[in-house]
């Protein structure tokens, strides 16, 4: 989560930069211009890609059943995508040298600035193939475990691509806990996100490829390009919110175990989940036995001598 957060405050660096060209009513190329473009291609490419880590996890512990319990082989993954977004950057522009401001690899396209028209297998395997990668995969891994969610089908406990349909009556029986099924929507719903801020840039992007196709020119209006732009940039603002207003209980945001254990239980096994053996408490000492009155003793006074 801290990458894809990271990725989200890179990718709206790019965006703000934008400020310049507004103010001098231009775009040109340059350091500043270089600049804005590999910010962009490095929250771009490592937002798409962190979506997809959550995508592979949320699938694989929830309909699967396994889960990647070691921090250091977490952190290994994260240092691997950034490691490989920021290699594509330095080799796109050390492999791609112009001095002709005509074909610079960082270029005006024509609103900012990012990878020229001229390298659009850069465009591709740096930025746009994780883009909709991304996007399939989120696809794929939502819609069973949507299903899941709904006790509609469970998966095989052997074959994980096969599947049981199951009635909507028959959940009352279910093992699992409501609040792990709704944490599995939550947790689904970040890669549902970014589907929805990419889809409009990836079709107003195809196009402009296609037009681009042979030395052509985009013909895309100005109003498409930053309605889509807006709404993928958009997607940052949508993981906060999110986040601030439904931090499912799971170890990737950092609760603790004892808050792990307070989810509801099923009523066909209680005491499976979230609920600690109960301990063996020595009964409580009988009451003591009534002092009887007799006539050295009365109440309120001392007993006579």
């Amino acid at each position: 989560m801290f990458s894809l957060f990271l990725g989200d405050l890179i990718q709206a660096l790019g965006a703000i930069v934008n400020a310049k060209w507004v103010n001098e009513g231009k775009v040109e190329v340059g350091t500043y211009c270089t600049a804005q473009g590999i910010i962009q291609q490095l929250g771009e490419t490592t937002v798409a890609m962190s979506t997809l880590l959550i995508a592979i996890y949320t699938f694989r512990g929830l309909w699967v059943g396994r889960t990647y319990e070691s921090l250091r082989l977490t952190k290994a993954i994260v240092a691997a995508i950034w490691g490989f977004v920021i290699l594509m950057i330095i080799l796109g522009n050390a492999l791609n040298r112009h001095k002709d401001s005509q074909h610079r690899y960082e270029t005006p396209t024509p609103y900012w600035c990012w990878i020229g028209k001229d390298y659009l297998q850069w465009r591709i395997w740096g930025e746009y193939f994780w883009f909709w990668l991304t996007l399939g995969v989120s696809i794929f891994t939502y819609i069973p475990l949507f299903f899941w969610s709904r006790g509609e089908i469970t998966p095989h406990p052997k074959s994980w691509w096969r599947f049981n349909i199951r009635r909507v009556s028959s959940r009352d029986g279910d093992d699992f806990p409501a609040d792990l099924r709704n944490q599995a929507k939550i947790m689904l719903a970040y890669p549902v996100v970014y589907c929805i801020a990419i889809l409009p840039l990836s079709v107003a992007r195809w196009i402009g490829f296609v037009q681009e196709r042979n030395g052509g020119e985009s013909r895309i209006p100005s109003a498409a390009t930053f309605f889509a732009v807006s709404v993928h940039l958009a997607s940052g603002a949508f993981n906060v919110i999110l986040l601030l207003t439904t931090r499912p209980n799971t170890p990737m945001f950092g609760k603790s175990d004892d808050e792990l254990d307070q989810a509801p239980l099923p009523q066909s096994n209680p005491g499976r989940v979230g609920r600690e053996p109960e301990r063996n408490t020595p009964p409580a000492p009988a009451p003591a036995p009534p002092v009887p009155l007799g006539e050295d003793h009365e109440l309120g006074r001392l007993p006579s001598r």
